[in-house]
């Protein structure tokens, strides 16, 4: 068998969505010879090296918690909540 025969038998298997066993019974080939073509063929297959792919970062995103007494309160993304709430409860304790 060739490398084209083998692609034509693996198309029209594709196509039937038979078994490989199956295919070879259909058309009469061996399973082991059916086997090393897909090991061989499937080793060519090697994808292509990518080019590397220049990667952005956003600007950070920033929120901003305004107090009435003039405090602020900036949060970047990731913050921690647990210490937010904390600084809030101070700040609500604050009187005028």
């Amino acid at each position: 068998m060739t490398n084209q025969e083998f692609q034509e038998h693996q198309k029209k298997q594709s196509e039937l969505k038979l078994s490989g066993r199956k295919c070879c019974k259909e058309y009469g080939l061996r399973y082991s010879t059916w086997c090393y073509w897909k090991r061989k063929t499937q080793a060519k297959r090697v994808e292509p090296k990518q080019p590397f792919i220049e990667l952005t970062s956003e600007p950070k995103a920033t929120i901003t918690i305004s107090h009435p007494h003039g405090f602020q309160v900036q949060l970047d993304r990731g913050f921690d909540s647990a210490l937010l709430q904390k600084t809030l409860e101070v700040l609500a304790r604050v009187k005028s």
